[in-house]
């Protein structure tokens, strides 16, 4: 099952960024983007579906990465941003571009966990007042959720066209009343992908996070949801919060990005 899970974490990363957008197939990449926040640096990504065919010269390859970054440049973006799982050829292809890297780990959860925090609540974000609350929750930070810079109106922005796809819907989590952090939920398959996960950085270190996911593991149920997953920066504050929330590495995902001239 771990495989599976594995799977279908990496894909449900894949059909998060298109929701709601345009695709596009480059040799062995997808592109992805939403129109009119495609100059975000969340707003246009790629993903390797397809690994390097034995056939594939260098040139053919390198045709392929400028037709990739071509792409980019049309969309003013300037950060090209590409993600991959395993495949040495594509990786020494990108390190002799420039391009830098960063590992993202991969997390499920299997196991449902005892009742949570009876003050947690998680509101579903579904009017325009709770969007505007969002929005001032992560006022505070122009970088966005994934650590790279964006405004918090534009991130939101993303966010609620993304959720317009009706195969994402966002949620603040309140505990007594006040709100103090927001995510995201899709499901794929027997997958519950939790996406985008905020605390304002007064409420962290008390608990209110830790409650919100034991909320979510009680929807394990072995059958129509198997498993509560998400992806974390390695080595970054995340990774470590999810591993002590009794979450197992499944998978890593590399992104790769190359700043444009």
């Amino acid at each position: 099952m771990t495989a599976s899970l594995a799977d279908a974490l990496v894909a449900s990363d894949r059909l998060y960024f298109g929701l709601n957008g345009q695709t596009r197939r480059i040799g062995p990449f997808q592109l992805s983007w939403i129109t009119g926040y495609e100059a975000l640096p969340a707003g246009a990504v790629g993903h390797q579906i397809d690994p390097v065919g034995a056939g594939a010269g260098g040139d053919e390859l390198s045709d392929q990465l400028d037709r990739v970054e071509q792409s980019f440049a049309r969309w003013c973006n300037p950060v090209v941003r590409l993600y991959l799982r395993d495949c040495p050829e594509m990786r020494q292809a990108l390190l002799r571009r420039g391009y830098g890297s960063r590992e993202e780990v991969g997390f499920v959860r299997t196991e449902p966990a005892q009742p949570a925090d009876p003050g947690i609540e998680l509101l579903a974000v579904d009017s325009d007042s709770h969007w505007q609350e969002k929005l001032a929750l992560q006022s505070g930070s122009d970088q966005a959720v994934d650590g790279h810079a964006c405004r918090p109106e534009d991130w939101v922005g993303l966010e609620r066209t993304r959720s317009k796809s009706g195969q994402l819907r966002f949620h603040l989590i309140l505990r007594d009343g006040q709100v103090h952090g927001t995510f995201g939920l899709m499901q794929l398959g027997p997958l519950l992908r939790v996406k985008n996960l905020y605390l304002r950085p007064a409420s962290r270190g008390c608990g209110i996070g830790t409650a919100a996911l034991h909320a979510l593991y009680q929807r394990i149920d072995g059958n129509t949801i198997q498993a509560v997953g998400l992806v974390a920066l390695r080595g970054k504050d995340g990774e470590h919060f999810y591993r002590a929330c009794r979450m197992r590495e499944v998978c890593t995902l590399t992104e790769w990005t190359l700043r444009l001239k």
